[in-house]
């Protein structure tokens, strides 16, 4: 089959008019590449990852880039933000409150929240309402439009 040989310990690529050592042509693991992108020459491990390890390392890079639903909504509880959520279907009306509390549902609850009309140009004091999440179309912070 195709690859590379392995030879006394050392690897030599099979194409090309000499065998050089540690060298190939066939594409390095992902754990060895530097942040660059470029191949670390000559380092080799003294086994491959399984596919649970490397779906682990996967999984821990990810979490660093993504920002979880939760973990925003979660962020607007905890720093008292005011955000605006669009309504499903409603594109006129939008509610603006305070996140006091949400569920796996994202069902919210809002306290100081106002129904804010925008062809009307009318803002509704609700006082501290439940909003279900199957409702919910967008959330950004007040301060947006």
């Amino acid at each position: 089959g195709g690859g590379v040989h392995r030879q006394e310990g050392r690897r030599l690529a099979k194409e090309g008019p000499r065998a050089r050592p540690f060298e190939s042509r066939e594409p390095l693991h992902p754990h060895f590449l530097t942040r660059r992108g470029g191949a670390l020459r000559g380092v080799f491990p003294a086994r491959w990852p399984s596919a649970d390890e490397e779906l682990f390392t996967m999984a821990t890079r990810v979490k660093r880039i993504m920002t979880q639903p939760i973990n925003l909504i979660f962020r607007f509880l905890q720093s008292k933000t005011r955000v605006q959520i669009w309504i499903y279907e409603m594109t006129d009306l939008k509610i603006e409150g305070v996140i006091v509390g949400f569920d796996e549902y994202m069902n919210l609850v809002l306290d100081d929240a106002y129904e804010v009309y925008k062809k009307k140009n009318t803002r509704t004091a609700l006082g501290r309402i439940l909003l279900k999440g199957d409702n919910i179309t967008l959330m950004q912070s007040a301060g947006s439009s």
